[in-house]
């Protein structure tokens, strides 16, 4: 099960409370403190270097790592890459699917993306979900989804989340660019 708290709540007592039904794998007290609405980005330390990635044609895909940057832009038709396993991937540039480039996430695959730069998409590029799996974007920078490009569409809203952080200058969406799936933009 899961439990949600309020700010500086005692876990260890409702921990304690209930350790009858289930056991108590551990009691500890509540010490992070967060500034309601403000995004607490995921751990991005220890993940393996991967360098950066440029896809111009279909790559085998990708596992969780930290990468300089994500670069998608078909030398003829299309170029896809696919984040192939469940896990955080760490940009710490920008993000650029362009043309009829795909950044997908497969089936089964719960991936979390937390990009420092930004994140624009061109053309008619896609990110885009396969079956079940699920993508959550964390951006520092700018998001652009112009006219043509696609996010999580025609997808289920819950399998696509983008955060902007407290850094995050702008999130653009043209008028034909579609997306489905929740957005957060604190500022």
């Amino acid at each position: 099960g899961s439990f949600i708290a309020a700010k500086n709540a005692n876990l260890g007592n409702a921990v304690y409370a209930t350790w009858w039904l289930n056991g108590p794998s551990g009691v500890s007290q509540a010490t992070q403190v967060n500034v309601p609405g403000t995004v607490v980005l995921p751990d991005t330390q220890g993940l393996a270097y991967g360098g950066p990635i440029s896809v111009t044609s279909n790559s085998p895909g990708k596992g969780p790592g930290t990468y300089d940057s994500i670069y998608i832009n078909p030398s003829l038709f299309t170029a896809q890459l696919n984040l192939n396993a469940s896990g955080t991937y760490h940009v710490t540039g920008n993000v650029s699917v362009q043309g009829y480039g795909v950044l997908n996430v497969n089936t089964g695959v719960n991936a979390v993306m937390v990009v420092d730069g930004n994140l624009s998409l061109q053309g008619s590029a896609k990110i885009q979900m396969s079956g079940s799996g699920t993508l959550t974007i964390y951006v520092a920078g700018s998001v652009t989804i112009p006219n043509q490009t696609t996010v999580n569409y025609p997808g289920s809203t819950s399998a696509f989340t983008l955060l902007g952080t407290s850094t995050n200058t702008s999130i653009t969406m043209s008028s034909s660019g579609v997306l489905s799936g929740a957005i957060y933009a604190p500022s």
